[in-house]
């Protein structure tokens, strides 16, 4: 299972993620509510977190009000590669997701 876990956080880091985790059920016990992937994904036991990052050298223009497009452009572009990164496929007369 750990070649698993290796190859599920290589490919998410090969897709341009900037960094990846998996969090399990139990390693999620004891926080609060809000972090139940179980609400959302009735019987799952793990879930992969991703983050992407924002080209830091345009938001300088952007806060200094000297140019907001090029932020703009690149935040909509990291979110809808973070986006369709998270498109679950959904097995078959399952509840779980299978990402």
């Amino acid at each position: 299972m750990e070649n698993l876990r290796e190859v599920v956080l290589d490919q998410a880091l090969l897709g341009g993620a900037c960094a990846v985790g998996i969090a399990t059920v139990e390693t999620l016990a004891g926080g609060p509510e809000s972090i139940d992937i179980t609400q959302l994904l009735p019987g799952a036991r793990s879930a992969i977190s991703f983050a992407y990052t924002l080209d830091a050298g345009l938001i300088d223009a952007y806060l200094s009000k000297k140019d907001r497009v090029p932020h703009e452009r690149n935040n909509i572009d990291v979110n809808n590669l973070a986006s369709w990164s998270a498109i679950p496929k959904r097995r078959s007369g399952s509840g779980v997701f299978n990402c």
